[in-house]
């Protein structure tokens, strides 16, 4: 382990070197939906062990960001869950409700618009059908499982 002193100043000149701060996804930092460029002084802070504000404030606009999307997923995962029950009965009333139920959730929250995806909904509704997902169920009786479900789709469809 290296002492915080040459951590930081190493920190520094890779900042530097990058242009700017790199996650550890790969992205370049942002603050306001622009890449953070950091000035000479932001660099001497770090190299004294001082984090720049902007760096910090870009950091947490991250991490609310992530937090949102980890919001809205569990709120499309429940849509999902309704969805697939409403399909499985077959209940295009209750279907029609929960997409009206989230054109108003999108209405209202804009930042995190929800749209299901046909092919993760099919998924849950086999979750649901058969307990588990396709890919745990033998491949000798697959093809017969995907049949009988694209019957059950075309049927909800007309």
């Amino acid at each position: 382990m290296l002492p915080d002193v040459i951590k930081n100043w190493n920190t520094a000149e890779i900042w530097e070197e990058q242009g700017g701060v790199i996650t550890l996804l790969g992205k370049k930092l942002t603050l306001g939906g622009e890449p953070l460029e950091l000035t000479e002084m932001e660099l001497l802070w770090k190299k004294l062990g001082l984090t720049p504000l902007r760096v910090t404030k870009a950091y947490e606009e991250m991490l609310d960001e992530m937090t949102l999307v980890k919001k809205r997923n569990a709120i499309a995962q429940d849509f999902y869950q309704r969805m697939a029950r409403a399909k499985l009965a077959n209940d295009v009333d209750k279907m029609l409700r929960i997409q009206d139920e989230i054109n108003d959730h999108n209405e209202r929250h804009p930042e995190m618009k929800i749209k299901l995806d046909r092919d993760i909904l099919k998924r849950k509704v086999d979750e649901l059908q058969y307990g588990k997902s396709m890919e745990t169920i033998p491949k000798s009786i697959r093809g017969e499982i995907k049949r009988r479900r694209e019957e059950v789709y075309k049927e909800l469809e007309e």
